[in-house]
């Protein structure tokens, strides 16, 4: 039995997948977990523990925001490419989970 849990896409499609991240692209009129188009483009999944810790979307020139949020707070941060999205969102996520709870 795998240890990751792949997420229900609901009309959505994979824009980036790794073992453990999935970088999900919201479609329009849909949501994903908490997230819409109106907040981002993208939703990041954690498929080890079943939900969804940040978004994102595309920057102007190239790159992502990105947004965390865990306890009290909320994170904003850049990102260069979609690959590296779920690793940094994940850092963040714990990060904040052990600073502003």
């Amino acid at each position: 039995m795998s240890r990751y849990k792949p997420p229900e896409l609901n009309g959505n499609k994979v824009a980036f997948r790794g073992r453990r991240f999935w970088v999900i692209e919201i479609a329009e009129g849909r949501w994903f977990d908490i997230v819409d188009k109106d907040v981002a483009e993208y939703a990041v999944y954690d498929a080890a523990d079943g939900l969804t810790i940040a978004c994102a979307s595309r920057k102007e020139g190239g790159g992502f925001a990105c947004q965390t949020w865990g306890g009290l707070c909320e994170l904003d941060y850049d990102v260069d490419t979609i690959e590296e999205i779920g690793r940094v969102s994940d850092r963040k996520f714990r990060w904040m989970l052990k600073n502003c709870t």
